[in-house]
This record gives structure tokens, C-alpha cells and sequence, in this order.
């Protein structure tokens, strides 16, 4: 797992990690930088990168903004939400493809 603590640090992270990354999970509402803005600028540098968007807004505006496989989660949720949620959205760990 990676973390970071804000938009401008995750790209920072992502740029200099060697590994794969299969999914962000990202406020939509941050300081510096919408969770839609980095999820967008991540897929730049990770194309596949499915996005968990996380928000306490129960009008989002950012329905719109996702793509097929990514997730909108509601606050306050729990963290076996928040696990099935991942779940949804990467493939079995016995079917993720591989480098090499």
C-alpha cells in the first residue's frame, strides 16, 4: 500500500514507484487538487488505475466524472465498505495479470 497526503504527493508516489498499482482511493473533495483532477492525471501515468472516489456530499457532482469499474462511496463507511468496494473493482488475485 502507498499513501499519500495530498493530490500533489500521490503523483510524486506514483511517478517514482517501480511497481504496479491497481487502484487509488481519493477524497473528491481535497485541498490543492479534486480527487477527479489526480484520478485523471494518475491514469496518465498508470492506464488501467481503477478509482474508488470517496465523499461526505450527498450531491456530488462528480457522478459524471467516473469511469466504467470506478466506485463512489458515501461517508461515513465502514471499512468492510470500503474492502468491498476494492473487491469490486480489481479481479481476483488469481487473475491480475503479470509483467514478464
Amino acid at each position: 500500500m502507498l499513501a499519500a497526503r495530498t493530490g500533489e504527493e500521490a503523483l510524486e508516489v506514483a511517478a517514482t514507484f517501480a511497481g504496479g498499482i491497481d487502484a487509488l482511493i481519493t477524497d473528491v473533495v481535497m485541498p490543492g487538487m479534486r480527487g477527479p483532477e489526480l484520478a485523471t492525471r494518475l491514469r496518465a501515468l498508470r492506464p488501467g488505475l481503477k478509482v474508488a472516489f470517496v465523499t461526505g456530499y450527498a450531491d456530488a457532482p462528480v457522478a459524471q466524472e467516473l469511469r466504467a469499474g470506478d466506485v463512489l462511496l458515501a461517508k461515513p463507511l465502514s471499512l468492510d465498505q470500503l474492502l468491498s468496494a476494492v473487491g469490486r473493482m480489481l479481479p481476483a488475485a488469481g487473475t491480475r495479470r503479470t509483467a514478464g
